[in-house]
Order: C-alpha cells, then structure tokens, then sequence
C-alpha cells in the first residue's frame, strides 16, 4: 500500500518566488497541503489570506515557470460548499461558502485553475474533514470528539454527547 520510495517533505516560504524556484525544479509533482485553518484564520485575516490563496497562486506560478512540473495536486476543503440542507452533496452541488476560510479555499482553486490551465496537470482534493493530533483545547469539535472517544475506549471511560443548536463545528 502506498508509495515505494520515502516522499520528499520541504518547509519554505511560499510567498517567496525565489526560495520556490530553488525548490520546485527538483519535483514533477506539487502537493500542496499547507495552510490556515478557519479556526486560526479569524485571528489574522490578511496573513491567513496570503498563505491560503497568494500563497497556493504563487506557487503554481512558480511551477509554470519551472517546466518540470507536470501536476499540482491541491488540498483545498469541503468549505467552499458552505452549510447547504442537502441529503447529497457532489462536485457539481453550488459552491457557496460562508465563511472566509470557505472563500479564501475556493478563491485559491480558481486562481490556481486560471495560472495552470492548459499548462499543468491540476487535481483539486476537497476533504469533509482531517482528523490527527490536536493540541490541548485547540482543534474542531469534531477533532475533540475523535479525540475523546478513542481516549475514553482506551481507558474503558462512558462518554456522553450533548447537542447545541447555537454551537457549530469548524471547517
């Protein structure tokens, strides 16, 4: 299952096209997961802006510029469908985000579609939720309910679920 060969991790910064291009001459594959999360996104909207949608955008660039980049694959988010009362939910369901973590995703999707069209191959991922280590008292509801469930299977703890129509989850 899986890759054969160990993938290849690179922290930079994305805003710098120089530090990019250093980079992406070594890849013919992007994946691109990086990003602010809609809970920390209200705490720096112009910042959270140019990581989430600059960002992915100067990227692309980057790549285009490159010629050995042939894919991008981007992790966009559910997000960009917005709270729709919908039994099913599909690519083709409207995308009507409601919040500026939902924008900022689907402004990046256009972006990237628009600067890799025709150019490079682009493949846009746009999971209903990751779920993984969560700091303590930080994460979505949902990471936090994971997260007490298998602690509280572990230590063969009762665990009990309240509902809150004012509260709503993270995405």
């Amino acid at each position: 299952y899986g890759p054969q060969q160990t993938a290849q991790v690179v922290k930079l910064d994305v805003s710098n096209s120089a530090q990019l291009a250093q980079v992406v001459n070594e890849f013919e594959t992007l994946v691109l997961t990086f990003g602010v999360n809609g809970f920390s996104y209200a705490r720096n909207h112009e910042e959270a802006w140019k990581i989430n949608v600059e960002g992915p955008e100067n990227v692309a660039r980057v790549a285009c510029e490159s010629g050995r980049v042939n894919r991008i694959v981007y992790l966009s988010s559910f997000a960009i469908y917005g709270r729709q009362s919908l039994t099913s939910l599909s690519e083709s369901s409207q995308q009507t985000p409601n919040t500026e973590y939902g924008i900022a995703k689907l402004t990046a999707e256009q972006r990237l579609q628009s600067v890799c069209s025709g150019k490079i191959d682009l493949r846009i991922l746009r999971p209903c939720g990751l779920f993984g280590p969560i700091r303590h008292n930080r994460g979505s509801h949902s990471a936090r309910l994971i997260n007490s469930l298998i602690l509280a299977a572990a230590y063969e703890k009762q665990v009990s679920l309240e509902w809150s129509d004012i509260d709503s989850d993270e995405y």
